[in-house]
């Protein structure tokens, strides 16, 4: 494997990230401001934002606990618009992802397989059940009543959590400006991705950037170790072979 990395490609990479951070954290912003009616100011906001990405990496969810304290703290947002803000981001974003990646290969290459599979009918199935999943909790929760106090407390939270993130999106503003800063974060990681496989020389076609964007953004939210330090390695591992790439690019990528 041929390992190629430029200073003129460590700059493109640190600028993208850069462009990144401000993007995302404005997406963010916005939607806590619509899930708990807080107003923050950016740049503190953008500092939170940025060091909470730190601290998921040293511990997992250590820098959603450190961001929603802070923001209890000095915006008096309380813990639900956090948890309901995220919920809403994590939600939202990875739905839009994958309906955007399945109709772009629908469209331009229906015939690109991930390992036994068609991709674009993967994602399918992988919309489906994210786009889902709050709708159904929702029905579910509205079912089981409770007679426990901190339970019935409890119980209503997660309410109040999944209503907001279904509601939300009966403002169309909102609902636009989440989308346009959502599609030119998904292009500007598409490109990302195209330069991390160029380093090993590997030269990936847009659906095979499009099924690890989506991969990526899954792990990005379901943190289930430190970064997902490991996780994200055979995941990405195992699709890059299954695409014909190899297993090695595929690792060496996400690290």
């Amino acid at each position: 494997m041929v390992f190629v990395c430029r200073l003129s490609t460590v700059f493109y990479i640190i600028v993208l990230q850069v462009i990144y951070y401000l993007l995302q954290g404005y997406r963010f912003q916005i939607v806590l401001h619509k899930c708990s009616n807080c107003k923050i100011p950016f740049w503190p906001w953008l500092k939170i934002f940025i060091l909470g990405r730190f601290l998921n990496m040293v511990v997992s969810q250590l820098g959603n606990i450190y961001r929603s304290l802070r923001l209890k703290q000095d915006y008096q947002m309380p813990y639900t618009g956090y948890i309901s803000g995220f919920t809403s981001m994590a939600w939202m974003d990875t739905s839009m992802n994958l309906i955007i990646a399945t109709v772009v290969i629908a469209i331009f290459s229906p015939g690109f397989m991930v390992g036994p599979f068609l991709a674009w009918k993967l994602l399918l199935m992988m919309t489906v059940l994210v786009i889902a999943l709050p709708y159904s909790a929702e029905f579910v929760l509205r079912k089981i009543k409770f007679s426990n106090p901190r339970v019935v407390w409890a119980h209503a939270k997660l309410s109040e959590v999944l209503s907001t993130s279904v509601q939300n999106l009966k403002d169309t503003t909102y609902l636009i400006q989440f989308v346009l800063l959502g599609l030119a974060i998904f292009a500007r990681t598409c490109v990302m991705f195209y330069i991390y496989f160029s380093i090993f020389d590997v030269h990936v076609s847009l659906p095979a950037l499009m099924v690890f964007y989506s991969l990526f953004k899954i792990s990005f939210y379901v943190i289930l170790t430190p970064g997902n330090l490991g996780i994200q390695e055979i995941a990405f591992g195992f699709l890059s072979e299954q695409m014909g790439i190899g297993i090695e690019t595929g690792v060496y990528v996400s690290v």
